[in-house]
């Protein structure tokens, strides 16, 4: 009579030749895994997913004969020769590794007294062979934190490198230096220069020369630095630690001390995303707008802005470029933080980088000045007009440069109502636009005087012969749009 229920399955086995059981996670050579060639899940394909580490079952029924192995309750046709692929979940699972995991005379009060001492799912002690098995120490443990320090570690390193890969933009190499397919290939940009290169070296290097050329202006050595560091395993840039030690916005604008290098760093995100784009490096572009999108103040508004619209309005609909995002967060920005007494100073300046009508050449106007003349003692000018603020000069260049599809797009913002009232949104549209159309008028006059170079640009004197108008319209909130027509003179 068997004094256990493993005993009594023991004694009615037929006597086999025992032999020792492999250790866990290891097969034996005649165990390892059978060679399937093309087959999608098996290592004999080279691009098939290493989703488990290979021989870590148990071997097949038959091949041992040990006393703790059981065979398969399933039929020879029916077993399931593979890697498990479902859940295991700790709160169901056995604490024994070929062993037990209690004597049949105490099941309960091992449960019991794990669940007591934690509250919780019970603590699983691993065992082996009824022995608990020592922690593993996770400083011996390859993780994958070690691999990607050894990749960023050969950032540079010419020892193993198979390509040269140059930069260029704007007629001048940005970058030169020795590269690993392998890892610079995830850059869908560098991967195409690197498949047709030819094999043929320019130098006594037998390594493959790349070269790139780029027509991108915001392209800097720094940038793609900073791109190669990431194609190597190095972490994008932070913005937190990229707006470290700004100092805030100051009213006082160019003569600030935060100004300088306000714009310096905005210049420097501007070019890392502009890099990210050109590389096709898609995380790197998505987080220099990220990090320009916290730098927007009033003293860095308007370099993003003139990124966006530098190649025209984009179309509706576009949002797979960096410079659709930028443009629609400095839209956000000002609509957002409007100043709410704004007043058009119409004697503002057009943005430089962002023209819409050619340079006037007026007359020169009389240094009398007849307002003089009515100042009595003791009286102050208003300081408002005489000298306005850095944000007013700054927004009226904005609003008397912009195109009119962006233009009608801020000033009809709910946000920006929700700020001014729909009123004075409505004074701020009339003012705009009669100061934009006295400009053009006086442009359209002048349109015959050539210009340094001896020609006007074809889209500043496209501009010439639109004319804008505030109109009624049911279809806005504020009940009126912008709108502009072609005049019959221009053909």
């Amino acid at each position: 009579m068997p004094s256990t229920p493993h005993e009594a399955e023991l004694d009615n086995r037929p006597s086999q030749q025992y032999a020792p059981r492999p250790a866990p996670g290891f097969a034996a050579p005649q165990f390892a895994a059978p060679f399937h060639p093309g087959h999608s899940h098996h290592f004999s394909n080279n691009t098939a997913p290493w989703l488990y580490p290979p021989y870590t079952m148990a071997p097949p029924d038959g091949l041992y004969t040990g006393r703790d192995y059981h065979p398969s309750l399933f039929s020879e046709q029916n077993a399931v020769h593979g890697v498990y692929q479902g859940h295991f979940s700790s709160a169901h699972a056995s604490a024994s590794m070929n062993g037990r995991s209690h004597t049949p005379r105490s099941p309960a009060r091992s449960s019991a007294k794990a669940q007591s001492e934690h509250d919780g799912e019970p603590v699983v002690v691993p065992q082996q062979n009824g022995v608990s098995s020592a922690a593993v120490d996770p400083k011996i443990d390859n993780t994958p934190f070690e691999l990607a320090g050894y990749l960023s570690s050969q950032f540079g390193n010419p020892e193993f490198a198979d390509f040269v890969l140059q930069i260029h933009s704007d007629g001048a190499k940005l970058l030169s230096m020795p590269v690993h397919g392998i890892l610079v290939a995830r850059s869908q940009a560098i991967a195409s220069a690197i498949r047709s290169a030819t094999p043929m070296s320019r130098s006594k290097d037998s390594r493959t020369l790349v070269d790139i050329f780029a027509s991108n202006k915001l392209l800097t050595i720094e940038a793609l630095n900073e791109a190669m560091k990431i194609l190597y395993g190095a972490p994008l840039l932070s913005p937190q630690a990229f707006l470290y030690g700004m100092r805030p916005y100051h009213p006082d604008g160019e003569q600030a001390p935060s100004f300088v290098e306000a714009r310096r760093r905005m210049a420097q995100v501007l070019s890392y995303a502009a890099t990210g784009e050109e590389l096709q490096l898609h995380s790197m572009a998505a987080r220099g707008v990220e990090i320009a999108k916290a730098l927007l103040r009033w003293d860095t508004f308007d370099q993003p802005l003139c990124l966006a619209l530098e190649s025209g309005v984009p179309a509706s609909g576009t949002t797979d470029s960096y410079k659709t995002t930028l443009l629609y967060d400095v839209v956000n920005f000002l609509a957002y933080n409007f100043p709410v007494d704004f007043a058009l100073f119409t004697i503002a300046p057009e943005l430089a980088q962002m023209p819409r009508m050619p340079n006037i050449i007026e007359s020169r106007h009389p240094s009398h000045n007849p307002r003089l003349s009515k100042i009595r003692f003791g009286d102050v000018p208003p300081e408002d007009e005489l000298k306005p603020s850095h944000m007013t000069r700054i927004l009226s260049s904005v609003l008397l440069s912009l195109p009119l599809t962006v233009l009608e797009y801020i000033l009809n913002h709910p946000a920006l109502a929700n700020r001014l009232g729909w009123g004075a949104v409505v004074q701020v549209m009339q003012a705009t636009i009669e100061e934009r159309e006295n400009r053009r008028t006086k442009a359209l006059k002048q349109q015959n005087k050539p210009t340094q170079d001896g020609a006007l640009p074809q889209p500043l004197l496209e501009n010439l012969y639109w004319e804008e108008r505030v109109e009624p319209s049911s279809e806005h909130t504020s009940g009126y749009k912008l709108s502009e027509r072609r005049i019959a003179s221009h053909v």
